[in-house]
């Protein structure tokens, strides 16, 4: 403590004083690290952490604590990591409770990050190469398959080389186990002619033949069009077909032409087995002999009688004959992966084929993002690939973008590996991330449940939420009732107005349908009525106004019998609604 000296003369009673500032120098009055701010460790490597107290004289014991054991442990300093993520260490003095924290980032040092392809090349017809390539980090040892864009062109066998069959262009693209991609363009050119070695001969050299005409070339509905105005023979068909192939234009459809001009009997079988013979195509089978529509791939989805890559193909074969459009294949992509039906490779071939035909509508802004996070409406690598998208269009920044992917991490909505490769992307976020931001300007038609989600984690209310149950009624995705009930329950709350229930009635006629009867517990049920139940529904009852300690109650039973996720607990403790003894019990019972 601190105490003042007072000297004082026996006469005139003149004095002198003096301040003491008793110290004890062995009470820690700080902590350090020897390591600051974040801190890159590899997988298969520890680290040792050193600490020194403040002041040098202090003494005290330390304990170690990890943010996640599962991505790191620490043992008096030591550092083990167990997992690729990021975990905070902290030592704390038993001494007044001094703390000192440096971020771990455990990085996989064999895991390819990215890869980088040569440069495009030039090959001749017949010849036989490799590719190279490299991976990022230098210590990757990521394997790498190789697809061909074009298989008439060029063909990738099974040891992982190339051949180039015929002329024309290909794509080749890279892929390394981790999914990343690269992509390189071969163009094969025309073998030279063997040069024949002139016999001398006094007889007179003969006429030379002319080199015959080069076909013209056609596109695709040229040919259609001269087809139908019979302007055109088989073999300036097939001729022309052939030039597609050497320039790498010759697909699905241009082999479809040549099997329907081979059906009618306007290409004969010879002719049509000397081109399949040459080029390939003998096996062709058109599509829409067994392509389905959008109502049979509806219901097939909803029996789960396809799925994997047996559904990419239907939907592949679907799309190519104009059963279904671009936007009707990416929304079954959508229901099926969000139901299991595909995995992370399969969802990446997808994004290969028509999904980057898409690319510039699945962006969104980041108060979308954050709602279709909260709401649990995209999750994995649709979610991944849509953090992407948006940030390369310009429609979030890099900042939001490491925000939403906290966020989203946070709910359970990406895998380990997913996260790692958009914190690389977009680094960590500047802000501590929060899953309940401000709602942004634009409103969005939901489902009531939806509506209650949003309620409850404080993302909507007053104009906004008004706004919001306008658009649901107007676009159909509530109900007169449910809407009605909602408005009125809202407005009971306090989040919404008489005025706002007085703008919805009058445009949408709400008191003229029976209000549903809101069916939850009622608001102060006896001990032993809490129930396990989702995400969701707890969403709804925190939005209906239930005490603090029966929430608290579902919730516990949640975690209990596995209804609900650590991650969405922890995640829907954030909302506030919860007590701190609440929260405290829950976090020492569970590891929240």
């Amino acid at each position: 403590g601190t105490v003042t000296i007072t000297v004082t003369t026996a006469k005139q009673n003149k004095r002198a004083t003096v301040r003491v500032k008793v110290v004890d120098p062995y009470k820690p009055t700080g902590i350090a690290l020897n390591q600051t701010g974040t801190v890159s460790l590899d997988i298969d490597k520890t680290l040792e952490l050193g600490y020194s107290l403040i002041p040098e004289t202090a003494q005290s014991e330390v304990t170690w604590r990890s943010s996640s054991d599962k991505v790191a442990t620490v043992e008096n300093g030591v550092v083990t990591p167990h997992r690729e993520g990021t975990v905070t260490i902290t030592v704390t003095t038993a001494k007044q409770n001094k703390r000192a924290t440096v971020k771990i980032k455990v990085v996989d040092p064999y895991k390819a990050t990215a890869i980088a392809a040569p440069a495009n090349r030039t090959v001749r017809e017949g010849e036989t190469f490799t590719l190279s390539y490299t991976l990022t980090p230098a210590t990757a040892t990521s394997p790498v398959t190789l697809t061909s864009g074009n298989k008439n062109a060029v063909q990738v066998n099974a040891d992982g080389t190339l051949t180039a069959l015929r002329p024309g262009t290909a794509t080749v693209t890279l892929r390394t186990s981790t999914g990343r991609t690269a992509r390189t363009r071969v163009t094969v050119e025309k073998a030279p002619e063997p040069t024949a070695t002139p016999v001398p001969t006094e007889t007179p050299a003969p006429t030379e033949t002319p080199a015959p005409t080069p076909a013209p070339e056609y596109t695709l509905d040229e040919l259609k069009a001269r087809i139908a105005a019979n302007t055109i023979t088989p073999k300036e068909l097939t001729d022309a077909l052939a030039v597609m192939v050497s320039q790498g234009r010759f697909g699905y459809w241009e082999m479809k032409l040549l099997y329907d001009a081979h059906q009618s009997g306007f290409v004969s079988d010879e002719e049509y087995r000397d081109f399949t013979g040459k080029y390939g195509g003998a096996d062709f089978k058109p599509y829409d002999e067994e392509a389905l529509s959008l109502t049979e791939l509806n219901a097939a989805l909803a029996a789960g009688t396809l799925r994997g890559d047996e559904l990419l193909d239907a939907l592949d074969k679907s799309f190519a004959v104009g059963k279904i459009s671009a936007s009707q294949y990416e929304e079954i992509v959508h229901r099926a992966y969000h139901a299991g039906m595909l995995n992370d490779a399969q969802y990446d071939r997808y994004l290969e084929s028509v999904g980057n035909t898409s690319s510039s509508e699945n962006t969104y802004s980041a108060e979308k993002m954050r709602l279709l996070i909260l709401t649990g409406e995209v999750k994995g690598r649709e979610l991944e690939e849509m953090l992407v998208r948006s940030n390369n269009v310009g429609k979030i920044t890099a900042d939001e973008a490491a925000t939403l992917t906290a966020c989203a991490m946070d709910a359970g909505l990406l895998s380990d590996a997913q996260y790692a490769r958009l914190v690389e992307r977009f680094g960590y976020p500047t802000a501590k991330p929060t899953p309940t931001p401000a709602p942004g300007k634009e409103a969005y038609a939901y489902t009531i449940e939806k509506l209650n989600m949003l309620v409850a984690a404080g993302e909507a209310e007053g104009d906004y939420l008004y706004e919001c149950v306008r658009k649901s009624l107007q676009e159909g995705t509530i109900t007169k009732a449910q809407g009605a009930n909602f408005v009125l329950t809202m407005v009971d709350n306090g989040l919404l107005t008489e005025a706002h229930w007085a703008k919805l009635n009058e445009e949408f006629g709400l008191d003229s349908v029976p209000a549903e009867p809101t069916v939850r517990p009622t608001s102060t049920p006896a001990p032993g009525e809490a129930f396990a139940c989702s995400i969701e529904k707890l969403n709804m009852l925190a939005a209906a106004g239930e005490n603090e300690d029966y929430i608290y109650r579902c919730l516990r039973k949640s975690l209990q019998e596995g209804t609900i996720t650590r991650a969405q607990a922890t995640t829907f403790g954030d909302y506030g609604i919860l007590t701190d003894a609440h929260w405290a019990n829950l976090a020492e019972e569970f590891g929240l």
